[in-house]
């Protein structure tokens, strides 16, 4: 009967019909303005034909980033491997189907015309294909390029991603990182940097860093063994008469991990490998403090709630209100600042999640009780900042 109840409450929300919790906000009032769809980006399919592209000439490769890159005489792109577009395009990938020719040739070929477009090869290193991986670099667009031997024949592994200029804003305070540390890769909560200083003196330095930041030590993630100089893993299979290029060699020396829980709770965690005359730093935050999700003002946690975790756009957090009195806080609250109930709210495994949405942004609720009482929520934000 429970969830029958609150099924209906969430049905009822924003129309005036409110219920009483066991401790619901006072002074909110269901908002008044009139509802506005929200203003969505369509992107056009773009449909791409397999065919075969002189090398004076350039493909267009759809709404991606790379959408002038240039083909080997007999190349194609694979049907389907190009991703899917994103708002501002920052990363995709795809797939060339490179015939007659070499590694070494198709190598030679991209040292030649990608510096014609203002593309600079940052360094290569042989793969587990029977190939090389080629890593380039264009203002703050990072490109990769694998190329090597997949089902008896020759493929070019292609992805990109632009990096943001505040992609490292959540790094803790009083972290700083070593001399020379570029910004590769950013996910999330997740960064990977390529350092030009060897790995000892790297390390060193680290220690020195942490030893005099006195953060309270943490648990390792643990690594995965030493740097192969390019990909670790990895099976291929060559067309007959083909001689591949060498395997990459493990690099004998392990990578340092270090993980401190800092003082405001949050969690971090680096792992520091070699990678030839340089070192590759891979940091992981997990963090604890609400404003990392960058949900909108309005769209506050439960008083008195845990934040479990907080990521760029999704927060989850634990309180030891009744999953009644959670919905209630958010129809009062989501209501009194002017969002809309989104379609009906969803029930099923002893979850409920309902859709709220305002101009352009949207998030979702998700409320389930913990087993003691209390409950944990799950929000979602498509739009945040």
């Amino acid at each position: 009967m429970l969830l029958i109840a609150l099924m209906l409450l969430f049905l009822a929300a924003c129309t005036g019909n409110q219920t009483n919790g066991e401790t619901p906000p006072t002074g909110t009032s269901p908002a008044t303005s009139e509802f506005t769809a929200p203003t969505q980006s369509a992107f056009t399919s773009t449909q791409i034909e397999i065919t075969k592209v002189p090398a004076t000439e350039v493909p267009a490769l759809g709404a991606t980033l790379v959408d002038s890159f240039p083909l080997t005489p007999g190349s194609m792109l694979e049907q389907g491997s190009l991703s899917e577009p994103e708002t501002g395009d920052p990363q995709g990938y795809f797939t060339l189907i490179a015939q007659g020719t070499t590694v070494q040739q198709l190598a030679d070929f991209y040292n030649d015309e990608l510096p014609k477009g203002d593309w600079m090869l940052r360094y290569s290193d042989h793969n587990f294909l029977g190939g090389l991986t080629q890593y380039w670099k264009q203002g703050n667009t990072y490109l990769t390029l694998q190329m090597g031997y997949v089902d008896n024949q020759l493929v070019v592994n292609a992805s990109y991603q632009r990096i943001p200029q505040d992609a490292a804003k959540n790094l803790p305070a009083g972290f700083n990182l070593p001399d020379g540390a570029e910004l590769v890769s950013a996910s999330g909560t997740s960064w990977t940097y390529y350092v030009t200083q060897d790995f000892s003196q790297v390390t060193a330095s680290l220690d020195q860093q942490f030893s005099a930041l006195g953060w309270q030590p943490g648990f390792p993630l643990g690594g995965f063994g030493g740097e192969c100089g390019g990909e670790c893993s990895g099976s291929s299979s060559y067309p007959a008469g083909v001689l591949p290029l060498p395997s990459p060699t493990p690099d004998p020396r392990l990578p340092e991990n270090y993980a401190y829980i800092l003082p405001n709770g949050d969690e971090f965690y680096l792992e520091a490998s070699p990678h030839q005359q340089a070192t590759i730093l891979v940091i992981d935050m997990s963090f604890k403090q609400a404003a990392v999700a960058g949900l909108p003002a309005d769209v506050t946690i439960y008083p008195g709630s845990a934040v479990q975790s907080a990521t760029p756009g999704v927060l989850l957090y634990q309180s030891q209100a009744s999953p009644e009195t959670i919905r209630q806080y958010y129809v009062d609250q989501l209501c009194a600042s002017g969002w809309q109930l989104e379609g009906q709210p969803q029930e099923g495994g002893g979850l409920f999640m309902a859709g709220w949405i305002r101009e352009d942004l949207s998030i979702n609720i998700t409320i389930t009780a913990d087993g003691v009482g209390g409950s944990l929520v799950s929000i979602s934000c498509e739009g945040c900042k």
